[in-house]
């Protein structure tokens, strides 16, 4: 509870009229004096500034022509008025803007509310719309039955909360209409509250204004409610009423005030079925209703207020209840617990109604359905591939209550060949599997659902495919480097890669991989430099594949072919070739030439002979590990000779090209 006062202000009072009038009626020759404190206008509370009028009466409770006026002081709706009367009966009349407690906003337009009192020991007059329906009966009921003004007030006001089903036991207990307050607990400000709203109901200012009166016409004469437009605007208002709503408004409007307040429990005396009995002294069907979750959920109802009361309720999965799933009969208490598990999707009715001594009061009925459970967002799916060979298997659902789920893989959408079933224990959302899957396979697997009541769902079915990816960078089919570094990409994984993987390599002189020179694994980079010289012009095959941490492999790559083999030096630009003049020729030749610079020798000597014959049988110069493509020689070659000369290059692992051979011979 918030508790802070509104603060009063005292507001002068100024008499519109301080002279009798000649009006032609006695007035009491008696003074009073009236002291009203701390006293309230409300519908929902009036705004600061409403207007109130303060209109004193003779004995035949006419006008004497003496008013006074006054406005109220906060948003509260607050009043005082103090001063010495002519007269101990007074007309109250506030005409303003209101919070209107169903809308949750002011009222678009102004209504006015009133109330006839007597000037006795007046501390308080709250002016509201119990006040102004019994006004104009308490007057009928003085001017023509000859009653006292405080026999005239109980009996009026008795009628008018009859006509809103309060029941006698309670009218008997309640205070006057003017001390009543909607802000505050207790049975007569609950009963404000709700004559409030069965009033106000959908009806805008006007409608309201104009339901008031007819309401206070119909009464005045007989105390009893015989219009059937203002007893339809009452039923119907008890069709409107929303507690919830209203009681957020209204709480939403007294924070914003400042004022103290506890919200009475006025839904209990609205008659919410138009059944002529309040909530609190009818059943009302509570929960289950409309959607729910639950496949045994206990029933429960709002019991009348009255202790001797029983109840019979009734469920079934017909709408004409030909088919009774419960039938109890005289039920002590608000629920029932000890029901059989129903179907998801299936609508179910229920019915309750209250036994008294020999009254059977009509069924109450309630629908609800029990929803079916939605497993949705099943991943890994859609076919795709996936690079965990212990994928997490991971799904979501639309149900608030608490669910286990029962899971299956298999290598067929049959699910005849399972690779793991877990028939429970499941309390998440998510599995991770506990089987290595294998390369290039096709799996699906299954979810659902149980509730604690041990209802399944459907199954809901996924697949995909483990696949570890390997991508080779094709080297060319020769190349010009006995210790190649053997290059591939890293794999793309759509879905789930493994934590960790390595790659293995092999390289074998047959396709088959019969004959292997090379198996290496553990491979933690996307290259691997080959260690030991390759055999010259011996065509090799390699294959790689991948390995993940739990150690499952994948299938070998798409073998790839190349050869190791040097270009020789080129005949052409060998030099001295022919007939020279030079008895110490320089001799030159190109430069090594390899197409794939990254395939070729780090480094490259060369070596040069020179022989008098084809065969290079009798050699007469052997030079090895020239740096460059040219030798000096320093000895001088004899006229007229030929001579045989051939050059070839060898790398760091000193293997070596094919000779480039030509003849020269000097001549004069």
């Amino acid at each position: 509870m918030n508790k802070i006062v509104p603060l009063l202000l005292f507001f002068s009072l100024i008499g519109c009229s301080s002279e009798k009038e000649d009006t032609g009626t006695n007035v009491d020759e008696n003074h009073s004096t009236i002291n009203l404190n701390n006293s309230l206008i409300q519908k929902g509370p009036f705004v600061a500034g409403s207007g109130i009028l303060i209109v004193e009466l003779n004995e035949g409770l006419e006008a004497t022509g003496t008013s006074y006026n006054t406005e109220t002081i906060d948003d509260f709706g607050s009043f005082e008025f103090n001063s010495s009367l002519n007269t101990d009966k007074i007309d109250i009349e506030a005409t303003g803007f209101y919070f209107n407690e169903i809308t949750g906003e002011l009222s678009n337009g102004q209504v006015t509310l009133r109330s006839f009192l007597q000037v006795q020991d007046t501390k308080k007059a709250n002016i509201n719309i119990l006040t102004t329906l019994s006004r104009q009966r308490i007057k009928y009921l003085m001017i023509n039955s000859n009653m006292s003004f405080d026999e005239a007030k109980n009996q009026a006001e008795e009628e008018v909360l009859r006509a809103f089903n309060i029941p006698e036991d309670i009218i008997d207990d309640l205070g006057p209409f003017q001390d009543m307050d909607i802000s505050q607990e207790g049975t007569g400000n609950a009963i404000l509250l709700a004559v409030s709203c069965v009033l106000q109901g959908s009806n805008g200012d006007g409608e309201l204004s104009e339901l008031v009166t007819k309401f206070a016409n119909d009464l005045e004469s007989d105390g009893i409610i015989e219009t059937d437009f203002v007893v339809n605007k009452i039923m119907e208002g008890g069709f409107q009423v929303n507690p919830n709503s209203i009681k957020n408004n209204l709480t939403q409007r007294f924070e914003s005030l400042g004022v103290e307040y506890s919200l009475p429990n006025f839904e209990l005396y609205v008659d919410s079925d138009g059944n002529g009995r309040i909530n609190g002294y009818d059943v009302t069907p509570a929960y289950p209703s409309g959607l729910i979750e639950e496949t045994k959920p206990t029933i429960n109802w709002v019991p009348s207020i009255e202790e001797t009361v029983m109840y019979d309720v009734q469920l079934s999965d017909t709408s004409n209840f030909e088919n009774l799933l419960i039938d109890a009969n005289n039920v002590v208490g608000t629920q029932i617990s000890n029901i059989e598990v129903l179907e998801r999707g299936r609508t179910y009715y229920w019915r309750v109604r209250l036994k008294e001594e020999n009254v059977v009061g009509e069924w109450k009925q309630s629908t609800f359905e029990i929803k079916t459970i939605e497993i949705n967002n099943l991943s890994p799916g859609g076919g795709g591939e996936m690079g965990n060979s212990k994928p997490i298997f991971s799904w979501e659902h639309d149900m608030v209550e608490s669910l286990s789920f029962q899971f299956q893989l298999s290598t067929d959408s049959e699910f005849s060949n399972l690779v793991e079933n877990v028939d429970s224990g499941l309390e998440t959302n998510q599995y991770v599997a506990s089987t290595i899957l294998e390369d290039n396979v096709t799996y699906f697997w299954r979810v659902r659902a149980m509730d604690s009541n041990g209802v399944l769902s459907e199954w809901e079915t996924e697949s995909f495919q483990f696949e570890l990816p390997i991508l080779l960078t094709g080297m060319p089919e020769e190349i010009g480097d006995s210790t190649p570094i053997i290059r591939w990409e890293e794999p793309y994984f759509i879905n789930q890669p493994p934590e960790d993987f390595t790659y293995e390599i092999q390289v074998s002189t047959d396709i088959d991989f019969n004959d292997i020179k090379l198996d290496v694994g553990s491979i933690t980079q996307t290259f691997y430099q080959v260690s030991e010289p390759l055999d010259y012009n011996i065509t090799y095959y390699y294959r790689l594949r991948l390995k993940d941490g739990n150690g499952a492999l994948s299938e070998w790559s798409i073998p790839l072919n190349f050869k190791f083999i040097f270009i020789p030096v080129d005949t052409a630009a060998i030099y001295p070739t022919g007939y020279i003049l030079d008895s110490t020729p320089l001799f030159d030749w190109s430069d090594a030439y390899f197409p794939n610079p990254n395939y070729a020798p780090e480094s490259v000597s060369y070596q040069l002979q020179v022989a008098t014959d084809i065969d290079f049988n009798s050699i007469i110069l052997d030079v090895e590990n020239i740096g460059e493509s040219q030798y000096q020689t320093i000895s001088p070659y004899s006229l007229n000779t030929e001579y045989y000369y051939r050059i070839r290059y060898s790398d760091e692992n000193n293997i070596f090209s094919d000779w480039a051979w030509t003849v020269f011979s000097v001549v004069e």
